[in-house]
Formats: structure tokens, C-alpha cells, sequence
């Protein structure tokens, strides 16, 4: 379990700092995913340098932390962050150091982080460093904050979203204090901006457990950001990606007050293109779905993805079966019917060559467009032209 292997580049900026009498160690939860098997995103190092020594020995570095001690170097096309050892000293709005100092230890740097299983630092020279059980935590699948957890969480309340977070990452269980102690500190999640709590919610989300968001309901963690309006909680592990799961947890939170999920989503600044998306889920939702030309206008007006995350929806909330609807789509979508005017076959040049002009085209193409929805066979150059002829007279 305790074989790691650093890659070349942070190898690299160890030795360097090592040579010039410095100690160096990638630290946190990189050292914590090497040891699960699974290979980090990023890597971080910590070290007894100063920026100014750090900056001095990369060429090439960027400020991007300067004011906590971090420094980002880039090797090749490789990012590295690289933090002084530090003692956080008093916390404000339960978020941000107001002043950290620099130390020589690596016990100290180690002592300020949030959980033991991040608590780890490793370099080839030193072996691996645990001085809170963290090695232990990950054997025993358990999630616990270093030292007094009711410290920890108030120093910073968003850890209170990562305990969750990694649990639902990782498969760990919370250990009972640290639970009890992110109940009790809950009440300082107002403190936390929004961004950050949506990035939190994103990733429990996108996690391989987004159900792990029950237990936030349950202990009425969630509440603290969220007005929670039922207790039947959807399935949302059943659910394929992030954005049916955060669509559908929404809608059941406020019980599909349109006003209220719109606003929730607003208040947590997700992007247009997720409140485009809730649009038209949200209309999606009425429909029934009864039959192959309802399910092909539906795709039409509302766009696949809103349409699909709707069968996920009404399967976790109302149990209602989606396969065969779903079975529909995927042949709407390999038969390429006509679900979008772009994919009709006339278009606006074909309807001026038979003298339409003005806002009779675009109608004349809505009417023709809704034809092919009925029947996507008509969707023929000539046979929709024959009917336009028919219908209107047209010689």
C-alpha cells in the first residue's frame, strides 16, 4: 500500500529543492489517492523554502497564492503547487486564515490540514509521513478531521461539505465526532459563498454516491442553504450524470415550485445553459410522454437531454417506467427523423422559389415541420413541396 510513485516532474522539483538544502514532499490528497490506487489530478508540494526561495529556483513560477505561501511552477506542460510550511493563526468568516506564519516543521504544516486521510506527506529521501493516522483511516475506510473537529469546522465550514464530498468520493464512512461536530457547526455554512458550495454540490454530484446527499437532508445540513420542502428523497444514485441528478434534486427539494428551483439555481450562479436546460425540463416534466409523437415533439421543443433527464426524473420520483420511452428515442435518434428544422427537408430558399415571402415562410415551416413530427416519412424534398403546392393552390 505504501508504494508510491511520484511522477517525474514533482520528482523533479523535489530534488531541486532537496539539493538546495531544503525539505520537499508531496503532500495531501495526492499522497491519499496514490495510496487508494487511483491516480491524482493534481499534485502538491510542500516545503521549508520561501516563495522567494522557491521563485528563485524555477524559472518558471506564478504568483497564485502568494499571500498564503503557494507558488505554481510549471515543469514542461506540467502545473505544481508548491506551499511553504505554515501555522494558520485566528480564522475569519469561518473560511480564510487571517494570517498564517511560516515554520520549519512539517508536523505543524501537517497539524493545520482538515482530515487525516490529507494529513500525509511523502518524498523518496524521507519515506512516507503520517503523524495522525491517517494510513490507518484509509485501511479502515473512515473520514476524520485532524485534532478537534469542532475547530476544524470552524476555522473553515466548507470542510464540513468536503467530509461528505470525500465520503461520497471514496466510499468512506464519517467517523462519529466529526459527524456530530459538522451537525453542530452546520449553522456556519451561511458564512460560505455560494460558488464554493456549488462547486461542493457539484462534485458530490458527479460522484459515483450523489445519494450521500441524503444523509446531508437527514441531518439537516442541507437545509442550511436549501428550503427543504418533502422527505421522500429520489434515488439519484439511479440516475446517469450530474446535471439529470442536480435537475431532479432540485424539483424534489422545492416540490416543482418552478419559482423556487429557478431561484435556488440562480442563487448558487449556475450558468445559462443549465437554467436554458431546467426550461425546458421543467416542461418536459408536464408531458405524459403517451405515445411515439408526443416523445418526437418533445425532442423537438425541449432537446434530448431535458426529455431524458425527465424519464430519469419521473422514475425516481414517481416510479414511472422509462424504458420503453427511452427505447423510442434512441430509434427516433438512429432512424435521424426530423426533430429539429434544421433537419427538415425544405427550407426557407425552396419556399421563395414558390413565392412566399415575409412571415409566411417561417409559418409555412412550422406548419411543414409539425407534418414531419406526425409523420417523419413525408420529410422528403418533393413530397413536402407537393403538399405545400396542394394545400395552398400553388401551380
Amino acid at each position: 500500500m505504501n508504494n508510491i510513485v511520484l511522477p517525474l516532474f514533482v520528482e523533479q522539483i523535489i530534488k531541486t529543492l532537496n539539493r538546495a538544502n531544503f525539505e520537499a514532499y508531496a503532500v495531501g490528497g495526492c499522497i491519499r489517492d496514490s495510496l487508494l490506487g487511483i491516480v491524482p489530478k493534481d499534485w502538491d508540494i510542500t516545503t521549508n523554502a520561501t516563495t522567494e526561495n522557491i521563485k528563485a529556483l524555477f524559472k518558471k513560477s506564478f504568483d497564485t497564492g502568494i499571500k498564503y505561501g503557494t507558488v505554481t511552477v510549471k515543469i514542461d506542460n506540467n502545473f505544481c503547487q508548491i506551499t511553504t510550511f505554515r501555522k494558520d493563526l485566528e480564522y475569519e468568516n469561518n473560511r480564510h486564515p487571517k494570517e498564517v506564519i511560516y515554520t520549519n516543521s512539517i508536523v505543524e504544516d501537517l497539524k493545520r490540514r482538515d482530515f487525516t486521510i490529507n494529513a500525509l506527506a511523502y518524498s523518496e529521501r524521507s519515506g512516507l509521513i503520517d503523524y495522525f493516522r491517517g494510513i490507518s483511516d484509509i485501511d479502515n475506510k473512515v473520514i476524520r478531521t485532524v485534532g478537534n473537529a469542532k475547530e476544524r469546522f470552524s476555522e473553515d465550514a466548507l470542510r464540513i461539505l468536503r467530509a461528505f464530498r470525500l465520503s461520497a468520493k471514496l466510499g468512506f464512512e464519517i467517523e462519529q465526532k466529526t459527524k456530530k461536530a459538522a451537525c453542530e457547526c452546520a449553522f456556519l455554512l451561511k458564512n460560505i459563498s455560494t460558488e464554493r458550495i456549488k462547486i461542493e454540490l457539484d462534485l458530490i454530484l458527479s460522484s459515483t454516491n450523489p445519494n450521500i446527499i441524503k444523509e446531508l437532508v437527514e441531518l439537516g445540513i442541507l437545509s442550511r442553504f436549501f428550503l427543504i420542502k418533502t422527505t421522500n428523497f429520489p434515488n439519484l444514485n439511479a440516475i446517469p450524470n450530474k446535471l439529470s441528478r442536480l435537475l431532479t434534486l432540485q424539483y424534489y427539494i422545492y416540490e416543482n415550485d418552478e419559482v423556487e428551483i429557478r431561484n435556488s439555481l440562480n442563487a448558487l450562479k449556475y450558468e445559462k445553459k443549465v437554467l436554458k436546460k431546467l426550461n425546458n425540463f421543467l416542461k418536459a416534466m408536464k408531458d405524459e410522454l403517451s405515445n411515439e409523437i408526443e416523445i418526437r415533439k418533445a425532442l423537438a421543443f425541449y432537446g434530448i437531454d431535458a426529455v431524458k433527464v425527465s424519464l430519469y426524473a419521473k422514475k425516481v420520483l414517481f416510479n414511472e417506467d422509462y424504458i420503453i420511452k427511452m427505447q423510442i428515442i434512441d430509434k427516433i435518434i438512429k432512424n435521424e427523423d426530423c426533430i429539429s428544422k434544421r433537419q427538415l427537408a425544405v427550407n426557407g430558399d425552396d419556399l421563395i422559389g414558390l413565392g412566399f415571402e415575409g412571415k409566411q415562410i417561417g409559418s409555412k415551416i412550422n406548419e411543414l415541420f409539425n407534418l414531419v413530427l406526425i409523420n417523419p416519412k413525408l420529410n422528403k424534398r418533393a413530397t413536402l413541396l407537393d403538399i405545400v403546392r396542394e394545400n395552398d393552390n400553388l401551380s
